[in-house]
């Protein structure tokens, strides 16, 4: 299973937590590996790029 350089973080997090997986590597239109999204990632994006109103 992978993503692509264009999935939406949402789908991204839907998957990761669908599939009880760690991490997600992304592959650009070649299907070569450009990297890796983990939950880790999609937290630390949360915390520090997410509207005010999420936290309320």
């Amino acid at each position: 299973m992978t993503a692509t350089t264009n999935t939406n973080i949402r789908e991204l997090a839907r998957v990761l937590l669908a599939q009880d997986i760690r991490g997600l590597p992304i592959v650009n239109e070649a299907g070569e590996v450009v990297g890796v999204v983990t939950r880790g990632d999609i937290l630390r994006a949360l915390v520090n790029y997410a509207p005010l109103e999420l936290w309320l």
